[in-house]
């Protein structure tokens, strides 16, 4: 396990800036179709939709004179496209090539203002969100008024607000959802306010609970009133749901929101429970999760689409791309860009999916619509998805297959098939997928199911063997017990020239039950001790490291192999031995009467608990699962607070210190050893700062000789 997190930050900002300095330039992601892995790390994918066409004017009527800045766009089941041309004040209906149906600008006496929402039933009737009239506008199929819904009367409502709905969806019960920044409120068929759907939870916030404990009343006044994200679009699934994008960085961007308005969709975890699972955890390295692509930039969700499988199509107005999830908020691919050409955006604001799976994106800025068709990779992708929730594991899994073959480096085609194999009860076959996925969650899952069936078929056997396992454990226990007394009592027959080095490796075995006596020899050995004992056990405890790393069960690894640094992971030492040399200057400052060479074994012989557990942890973590990680964590943490433990005593008995010194001393060792890293990191970068500046001047020297 890593020594802590700290250590991890620290070695991994080491790494970013050794990796810094050697490419000052990093490459930019490829404009390909790609999905995440591990978090942020992209993997390019085959091609998952292609430029069909781009609908620049729609045809079909002389003297259109083109979109301005449209901010909506719909898709009704007739397969007719409704725009929201704001700029123009209109509805404009055309056919999926782009030809003209017609053109509505509402009432003679009350035209559209500002329209920036609109839907449409089947049969064409559409309801349109006329922002700047303060109402949702109801138009008959060709254009005649039918009625209209100003701001609804309740009580629930504050007197000052200001109903300009931006987006509108007609539920299949004839409820009318009005969006209007971060409230979704529902409308009946008759105006009546029926209620707020599914509000953004506004999160805790630090420093407002310590200003209102400890501010004036003038200050608290001053605190602005906080409000939910806001909702930047809504639309309807055929499941009957709402979709949602949203400016929800607590909860999640993305939401789908059932009958009573809870999210069910895939949710970020809550800011204290990623404290606790800190405190709980040992950072196993699962697959992270996040919507969009936080490498490139936060978020900017403007529009979602769901088609048939409720498959959801969310664009990004940020990065200008299309991210798209499957029900269960798994990320499909990624694809789009920003610029000029066709296929790419500049404001896009908008997006919809017909019956064949194209997608239809709108451009506030350039105006047009932008039509992508799915390749024959994406379309397994969903059909392998739709077999699976269909029940069909073994179809599913030969889709899957089909997308492998394609894209071998598609990591949930990998975790479809550990899926589909779970769902067949094929323990085996899920572990492999579930790792080869690196989903270490799935396949601690398909781990104890596939552990529990080895149980319930060798019930006796496995019975005998953790009634061994326990008498092994409870006979090392013993033996550490025995050796570190015998170790003890070697000393009191020997004169400390003759306690070698074979005495001090068994004598390091006490540091469990007889921490005091331990360092008491140490101490008396003054001028006797050998660095070769305390190198032996830095040796181990180098190899006890590396070997952990690469045989610990994969539900518990917190480092892959693969992206294991053999010299960073040895690096990790340093601490030990900076340690030994603060405690020697400040003890030598203070008064203390150890030497370097009795802090370093002693130091070497608080890290003995490391050691040992860690090659017991190693083969044992091949019966667990995660679901027992409590007691790895009990373990790891226990082993720790054991060590500090003995740092402590180690300082004390050395330098026969008082309990208050000790504590002092040791406090002051530690800010030395931050001081001396933060010296070391810091001169490191002088070093390749003074290093550019004489390699930029000899260039500079010799290119002006040329």
């Amino acid at each position: 396990m890593k020594i802590s997190r700290m250590a991890r930050c620290a070695a991994g900002l080491i790494a970013a800036l050794l990796t810094a300095a050697a490419l000052p330039f990093s490459a930019a992601a490829d404009n390909t179709d790609y999905t995440l892995v591990e978090g942020d790390l992209q993997m390019p994918i085959p091609e998952t939709y292609t430029l069909k066409q781009v609908i620049q004017n729609p045809t079909g009527q002389e003297g259109f004179d083109g979109l301005k800045e449209p901010e909506d766009l719909f898709i009704n089941e007739q397969g007719y496209l409704f725009v929201a041309d704001t700029g123009n004040n209109r509805i404009v209906k055309m056919t999926r090539q782009g030809e003209l149906i017609a053109v509505f600008t509402g009432p003679e006496d009350s035209p559209l203002n500002s329209p920036r929402g609109v839907f449409a039933d089947a049969e064409g009737n559409m309801y349109i969100a006329d922002t700047g009239n303060y109402r949702i506008l109801h138009l008959a199929a060709d254009g005649t008024y039918v009625e209209e819904f100003g701001r609804p009367e309740s009580d629930k409502l504050d007197e000052d607000f200001i109903f300009d709905p931006t987006k509108v969806v007609i539920s299949p019960t004839g409820y009318i959802y009005a969006l209007k920044g971060q409230y979704l409120i529902t409308i009946d068929g008759y105006g009546n306010f029926r209620g707020y759907v599914g509000q953004s939870k506004i999160p805790f916030s630090l420093r407002e609970f310590l200003v209102r404990i400890f501010a004036s009343d003038t200050q608290r006044n001053s605190l602005r009133t906080r409000v939910a994200a806001s909702y930047t679009n809504v639309a309807l699934g055929p499941d009957g749901m709402l979709y949602a994008s949203t400016l929800d960085t607590y909860e999640g961007e993305l939401k789908k929101l059932n009958s009573i308005g809870n999210n069910i969709y895939k949710t970020y975890a809550e800011p204290t429970a990623q404290i606790v699972q800190m405190l709980t955890t040992l950072s196993f390295d699962d697959l992270s999760f996040s919507f969009g692509d936080r490498s490139l930039e936060m978020p900017s969700f403007v529009d979602v689409a769901v088609d048939d499988q409720q498959i959801m199509t969310a664009l990004d107005s940020a990065t200008c791309r299309l991210f798209q999830y499957d029900r269960d908020g798994n990320l499909l691919t990624i694809f789009g860009n920003k610029g000029d050409q066709n296929g790419c955006f500049q404001q896009p604001s908008s997006v919809v999916v017909d019956s064949e799976g194209c997608l239809y994106v709108l451009d506030k800025y350039k105006n047009n619509i932008t039509v992508f068709a799915p390749t024959a990779f994406i379309q397994n992708v969903h059909a392998a998805l739709g077999e699976y929730y269909n029940g069909d594991y073994e179809k599913a899994s030969t889709l899957w297959q089909q997308v492998l073959a394609t894209g071998e480096n598609y990591q949930l085609a990998n975790i479809g098939m550990a899926q589909a194999a779970y769902k067949q009860e094929n323990w085996t076959e899920a572990m492999r997928q579930y790792k080869l996925a690196g989903d270490r969650l799935g396949y601690s899952e398909a781990f104890a199911k596939y552990r529990h069936s080895l149980f319930r078929g060798h019930f006796f056997l496995a019975a005998l063997g953790a009634a061994a396992l326990v008498v092994l454990l409870g006979a090392l226990v013993v033996g550490l017990h025995k050796a570190g007394a015998r170790a003890v009592k070697n000393f009191e027959n020997q004169s400390p020239g003759r306690y070698g080095t074979g005495n001090m490796l068994l004598l390091s075995c006490g540091v469990f039950f007889h921490p005091i006596d331990v360092m008491r020899i140490v101490r008396d050995c003054r001028g006797h001790l050998k660095a070769r004992v305390g190198l032996i056990l830095i040796a181990a405890l180098a190899v006890v490291r590396v070997t952990y790393i690469y045989t610990v069960h994969y539900p518990l690894v917190e480092i892959a192999p693969r992206d294991a640094n053999l010299v960073l992971e040895l690096g990790k030492l340093l601490p030990l031995l900076t340690f030994v040399i603060a405690a020697y200057a400040v003890t030598a400052i203070v008064g203390g009467e150890s030497k370097l060479s009795e802090i370093f074994t002693a130091s070497c012989f608080c890290m003995v608990p490391y050691i040992l557990v860690y090659a017991i942890l190693a083969p044992l973590s091949h019966l667990l699962c995660r679901s027992e990680e409590g007691m790895v964590v009990f373990l790891v943490k226990f082993t720790w607070v054991l060590i500090f433990l003995l740092f402590i005593v180690n300082v004390c008995v050395l330098n026969d210190y008082s309990g208050r010194k000790t504590i002092a001393v040791v406090l002051l060792s530690l800010f030395a050893m931050v001081l001396t890293w933060i010296t070391i990191l810091l001169v490191l970068s002088l070093s390749a700062q003074l290093v550019e500046f004489v390699t930029g001047f000899f260039n500079e020297l010799r290119m002006s000789r040329l």
